[in-house]
């Protein structure tokens, strides 16, 4: 069994552009996410999904050294189970017009939605 939480964050491409970052993760059977949820059939909890989000977040844009940490979800809806071995592609982007450290994401597999919603988030 890992000892992990975190899966290794396949990053592919820098932000696409200034608002908007997405990388692909490999959900690997071996997170502690899986652990006790549920034996007869491993599932991926939905906060291990926002963990996951945040954690991208804080590739995209930690130029300036600190990282962000979610303060507030809205309209999160969680759309699809995820199974071990998953491959995850998750979007986030900045939503400047909403204002300062507002964001959009959406997390993917197969090319179905399994999850998405926005949050803010603050420097921590």
């Amino acid at each position: 069994m890992s000892t992990s939480w975190l899966p290794r964050l396949s990053v592919h491409g820098l932000p696409q552009d200034e608002d908007r970052f997405t990388s692909v993760i490999r959900v690997d059977p071996d997170l502690l996410w899986f652990s006790g949820h549920f034996p007869a059939r491993p599932i991926l909890p939905g906060v291990a999904l926002l963990f996951f989000v945040q954690e991208i977040i804080n590739l995209a844009w930690q130029g300036n050294g600190q990282r962000l940490g979610i303060r507030q979800l809205k309209r999160i809806r969680f759309r699809r189970l995820v199974e071990p071995s998953a491959e995850l592609s998750v979007s986030v982007w900045s939503r400047p017009s909403v204002g300062p450290k507002n964001f959009g994401f959406t997390v993917e597999t197969d090319g179905e939605k399994v999850c998405d919603g926005y949050f803010t988030a603050d420097k921590v």
